[in-house]
């Protein structure tokens, strides 16, 4: 068996994590491995700040740099980094330029001061011999109720337009609300797999967390990071709720 953090009977194999002490060329293959699943990068302070700017903007294309009478190779993933500083400050360090349109492409967690207790460390130790029931769960759930790629692409554009009031004016804050979008679906799949309270209007906390993270001062190129922000304090704060068998 093996899940993302490696093969069961292997506990030295990383799964989906590996760290940046790789090339780039060698995490963009790996990005193509795990096309379809998740790839997390730790260490990012081992590369520039100006290689990182570079890789972001790659991973996020979706495809390789395309090569003369050579199939270009693509990819759809989910990508974690982890940073001892935000991504702007340590592309910054390095002397590049920071494009705005790089933070658009990025969501950023601000972990800063936040003690971790030895309880969750333990409980991640736990997760490379016991993988759980959630993820099998809600998978099945979406094979049986029908949840193709289309059929997701679909809800995702229609959850877009009702987070905006329609089409929007923006494009930059649609693209962004999409992030919302996904929150939204994977509840609605998760209650019908039994995984949140059949009660929990899934659609009104999905709308809560895009008003407060539009309604912010500042540009929309970080409305993703808050979107996840508020996520990350509703689950802490007890607000979402989370089943454990």
């Amino acid at each position: 068996m093996s899940s993302g953090w490696g093969e069961c009977d292997r506990p030295t194999t990383r799964g989906l994590l590996t760290s940046f002490s790789a090339t780039p060329n060698a995490l963009e293959r790996f990005a193509i491995q795990r096309s379809g699943c998740g790839l997390a990068i730790d260490e990012s302070k081992l590369i520039p700040g100006d290689v990182l700017g570079s890789f972001v903007y790659r991973i996020v294309t979706g495809a390789e740099r395309a090569r003369l009478n050579e199939q270009v190779r693509q990819w759809a993933i989910a990508v974690a980094l982890t940073s001892e500083t935000p991504i702007a400050q340590a592309i910054a360090a390095s002397g590049a330029e920071v494009s705005p349109g790089l933070m658009s492409r990025i969501i950023e967690i601000d972990s800063t001061g936040e003690r971790v207790s030895d309880e969750p460390v333990e409980s991640i130790r736990q997760a490379f011999t016991n993988y759980g029931h959630a993820g099998g769960e809600f998978v099945l759930a979406m094979l049986n109720n029908g949840w193709s790629r289309e059929r997701i692409v679909a809800d995702v554009r229609e959850r877009v337009a009702v987070l905006n009031g329609g089409i929007g004016e923006r494009e930059q804050e649609r693209r962004a609300s999409k992030a919302v979008a996904y929150i939204g679906l994977a509840g609605a799949i998760a209650k019908e797999a039994g995984l949140i309270p059949a009660d929990f209007d899934i659609d009104a906390f999905t709308a809560s967390i895009w008003d407060k993270a539009k309604g912010a001062a500042d540009t929309t190129k970080m409305v993703r990071g808050r979107v996840y922000g508020a996520l990350a304090s509703g689950i802490r704060n007890g607000t979402i709720p989370i089943y454990s068998r």
